[in-house]
């Protein structure tokens, strides 16, 4: 992966290539939409806004053509999204200000996919209505199981859905992106950057806030990951932090996320211990000690 990182950083023509190919064979095979936008992401962060704008206007002809021709927007809104962070990132330095772009972008994106896509969104319930029923007719002998299912999805669930893949697969993409310019350019910078990761007070509390708005809406508990995600990863850094300090073996890191992946609750504990590290920093304790 190097090797590619290397290649697309060594012309714009490379650049190009990469991801106008990436791109358009994405209807086929799905990973290839996140190689392209990891190749934006990285172009962008490192080269700047001139060469970053110049390579979104090529990946959004094959991202245009596939909305058009295939009725999927993913491509689109992934490389639109992507772009905002990595603006962010280019010009802050600040992981925290990046997820919280991605948090708003995301969140703005499914509030107009809810209000003006609907044609969009309906081939997305429809696929599921008919997993739905063929699913109730397996089950007609668990009632119990039939009551779990529900026998469609609102429009902003499904927005809420498509934002929470949004902001997740965009948030992985420039993370990529800069992995491998720190890699190729600044060795261990990357892990300087993400072990100080901290939101500040305003941007915690925001997200306390639109969290406890998405939960008190029945229709909006899709929306609660879009909002909460920089927090979680705020918790995911904290946690490094930790790790590095106590110099951790790698099963501790293997452990952890199996139980951040497994266990839904365990999240919210990483994003409780994030938002407190934001009023009384952690990180400075640890180093005390």
């Amino acid at each position: 992966m190097q090797a590619i990182a290397q290649w697309i950083l060594g012309h714009r023509l490379a650049s190009v290539a990469w991801v106008l190919i990436t791109i358009a064979t994405s209807p086929w095979i799905s990973l290839n939409a996140l190689l392209g936008v990891f190749g934006l992401a990285l172009v962008w962060l490192r080269k700047g806004d001139k060469e970053g704008l110049i390579l979104a206007s090529w990946a959004m002809i094959p991202a245009l053509c596939i909305a058009y021709q295939f009725t999927n927007l993913l491509p689109t809104l992934l490389i639109i999204t992507t772009a905002i962070g990595s603006i962010t990132l280019r010009r802050t330095a600040g992981w925290n200000l990046a997820l919280a772009s991605l948090s708003a972008t995301t969140l703005l994106i499914s509030l107009l996919l809810m209000l003006v896509g609907e044609p969009y969104l309906s081939v997305y319930i429809n696929a599921y209505e008919q997993l739905a029923t063929q699913l109730h007719q397996q089950a007609q002998q668990n009632p119990e199981l039939m009551q779990q299912i529900p026998t469609t999805l609102s429009l902003s669930t499904v927005a809420g859905f498509l934002g929470s893949t949004l902001i997740t697969c965009s948030f992985f993409c420039l993370l990529l992106a800069r992995y491998y310019q720190a890699r190729l350019f600044n060795p261990n910078g990357l892990q300087q950057e993400f072990h100080m990761l901290s939101l500040s007070k305003a941007e915690t509390l925001s997200a306390i806030v639109v969290t406890g708005f998405f939960l008190s809406q029945t229709n909006f508990h899709s929306w609660v990951w879009m909002s909460l995600f920089p927090l979680l990863i705020s918790g995911v850094a904290l946690f490094h932090f930790f790790a590095k300090q106590k110099q951790l073996s790698i099963g501790w890191y293997f452990l952890f996320y199996i139980v951040l992946i497994v266990l839904n609750p365990f999240k919210f504990v990483m994003v409780t211990f994030a938002a407190i590290d934001s009023f009384s920093s952690f990180r400075a304790r640890l180093t005390k000690t």
